[in-house]
């Protein structure tokens, strides 16, 4: 009897083992999958181009379609670094900004009151703001030391891992551009391209 109960505890232990090792495997599969599903979904078009900072490790891609051009600092605040402007169909565009830590002036914003938004994740670190003003920004999930530099206008600025700040925001270039929703906007090609652009943003 002993001889039995000693082989039934070794085969549970048996089971126990093979279990355990099955789940360790399975658990390791799927991380593998998700973060390889992960990058393959965070990885451009090969046909997009590349902007790299000058003053950063920051780089985005961005449609071959869409014109890039540099905005000139003249006339800006000295702690501007970068600034390059984005232009997509529709009138749509995108501007980065790229600047040196500083504290904002204070001043009246034209559009003081915050509007409605809502907040798209693009990843774990970035998410889409959209406004009911036809604006779009890019803000960190946790913007520790951000800061917010006219945030009732839906553009908001984050840290770099220099410590410089960089903000990349985007809106209809047009005086006329019609007034949409929050959802309308969301589903416009253009914005949803913008995710794109937003999403392939490496800042290390």
């Amino acid at each position: 009897m002993r001889k039995y109960h000693r082989a039934a505890g070794f085969a549970v232990v048996e089971v126990l083992l093979v279990v355990s090792v099955l789940v360790t495997i399975g658990a390791a599969g799927y991380l593998a999958f998700t973060h390889t599903h992960k990058a393959k979904e965070a990885r451009p078009p090969a046909d997009w181009l590349v902007y790299k900072s000058t003053h950063s490790p920051i780089q985005f891609f961005y449609p071959k379609t869409w014109q890039l051009k540099p905005v000139s600092l003249s006339g800006k605040p000295n702690y501007y670094l970068e600034d390059v402007r984005l232009t997509g169909p529709n009138a749509f565009g995108l501007e980065f900004t790229l600047e040196n830590a500083h504290t904002p002036p204070p001043q009246i914003w034209s559009c003081q009151l915050p509007p409605a938004k809502k907040d798209i994740t693009i990843n774990s670190t970035y998410q889409m703001v959209l406004t009911d003003q036809g604006s779009i920004s890019m803000l960190a999930v946790d913007p520790k030391l951000s800061i917010a530099d006219d945030f009732a206008c839906g553009s908001l600025i984050n840290v770099s891992p220099s410590g410089k700040l960089f903000k990349f925001s985007g809106s209809y270039m047009t005086n006329n551009a019609p007034a949409q929703s929050i959802e309308t906007l969301a589903a416009q090609p253009e914005v949803q391209i913008a995710k794109s652009i937003f999403a392939s943003l490496s800042n290390k």
